[in-house]
């Protein structure tokens, strides 16, 4: 059986006054995986803080490889290879995009991007205008979006946590986009947040995860989708409180 790469313990994560995260307790083994659950139940709040973003005050423990990475700063967290595609992307004013990339590269400012950054320009359907564009300023949801797919690829992570990479795109882009994901999975592990599942015509995952309450993650194969479509996230929350019950929780 696989080593669990990332793991949480008695895992509670507050924001502002609110307790989202409540004492959760789950692994993750290498492969791709779809992370769903109902809206509030805590889906981008676990991706935050599993990236240590600063806005989520976190108790409790979060291993990477077994090594506690609790306190640790989003940028070392990136340099121990996770990454973190937002599902809302912020503006950076006076930042280009091509400065990230090569930050991304560590490569010297004044030295160019390697061919590579333009085969995968080219893959996404971007312009190399785009390189030297402020960082989501004036980009459309489907242009943030492919940003962000494309910091992943040139990062190459050993996780990648991808954000509803599937959602607030039209078509065309959501295709481009899938098949960068499909790529990405080829080369790392993945924890996806989807809503619409489109991205699954693209990737299929060793497992699906679902996140009830904060509190408790049920992990299934892809057939809990069409139990969540057919019985809703309450017959799962009433199933895993049976649970609970049954084993002294």
């Amino acid at each position: 059986m696989s080593r669990p790469i990332l793991e949480t313990k008695n895992l509670w994560v507050k924001v502002g006054e609110n307790d989202i995260i409540q004492n959760l307790n789950f692994k993750l083994n290498p492969g791709v995986h779809i992370l769903l659950g109902p809206n509030g139940a805590g889906k981008s709040t676990l991706l935050g803080s599993i990236m240590g973003l600063e806005r989520f005050k976190i108790t409790g423990e979060i291993l990477w490889k077994g090594e506690n990475i609790t306190n640790l700063s989003p940028d070392k967290r990136f340099q121990k290879g996770i990454f973190l595609a937002y599902q809302l992307p912020p503006v950076v004013r006076g930042v280009r995009l091509k400065d990230v990339l090569k930050k991304i590269l560590n490569i010297n400012q004044k030295k160019n991007l390697p061919e590579e950054v333009y085969q995968y320009l080219k893959d996404l359907d971007l312009d190399e205008s785009f390189l030297d564009r402020e960082i989501n300023q004036g980009f459309s949801g489907g242009e943030r979006k492919k940003s962000e797919i494309l910091q992943v690829l040139l990062a190459k992570p050993e996780l990648a946590l991808l954000d509803e990479p599937d959602s607030g795109v039209d078509i065309d882009a959501l295709k481009s986009i899938g098949k960068a994901i499909q790529k990405i999975s080829k080369e790392c592990n993945l924890l996806i947040v989807s809503h619409n599942l489109k991205v699954l015509d693209y990737v299929k995952p060793n497992s699906v995860l679902v996140l009830i309450d904060g509190k408790y993650i049920y992990t299934d194969g892809t057939e809990i989708i069409h139990i969540i479509e057919e019985r809703g996230y309450d017959f799962l929350r009433r199933k895993m409180y049976v649970e609970k019950l049954s084993l002294g929780n």
